[in-house]
């Protein structure tokens, strides 16, 4: 009878640990995480995601739209969650980051991505730090359903 009690209530707690497991694996992001370049590049490194490297202006109306509209979207959001660390990078600004021990200005660091090309806004760098320093680079505005195509396929793939 003793036996009994203890199955059953093994049973009971197994079922409460799944239920609470189960309920916190389905929690999804609301919005995008964004953190500085020094505090991206580290976490990329250490955990082995892409990093995503969003560069604006303030003035850039595509930019804001890109904020607006794809930054936004449910999908995009979760697909950038789960494997990638992401980074706005405003290279107008003068705020020094830090990377491989070096100190770079934002300007610095948007050229290194670039490859001193002048590229337009928005810019959208991704790279695995914890890999070789390949950048694949995408210039200019995409709505959610072209981006998150570019985040699930075309971005892995060539990383």
């Amino acid at each position: 009878m003793k036996n009994r009690f203890l199955a059953v209530g093994l049973l009971v707690c197994i079922c409460l640990i799944s239920c609470g497991v189960a309920k916190k694996s389905s929690v999804t992001a609301s919005k995008v995480e964004w953190v500085d370049f020094t505090t991206g590049y580290v976490s990329a490194k250490e955990s082995g995601k892409i990093l995503l490297v969003d560069v604006y202006t303030d003035w850039c109306g595509w930019c804001k739209k890109m904020d607006r509209d794809t930054y936004t979207d449910s999908a995009v959001i979760q697909t950038l969650h789960a494997e990638y660390v992401c980074v706005k990078l405003n290279p107008e600004k003068a705020i020094n980051y830090t990377m491989e021990g070096k100190t770079y200005s934002a300007l610095q660091i948007k050229n290194l991505l670039s490859e001193n090309r002048r590229n337009g806004y928005p810019s959208t760098y991704f790279m695995k730090p914890a890999k070789a320093k390949k950048v694949v680079a995408l210039v200019g505005y995409q709505g959610p359903s072209d981006f998150n195509k570019t985040l699930t396929l075309t971005v892995p793939s060539k990383l």
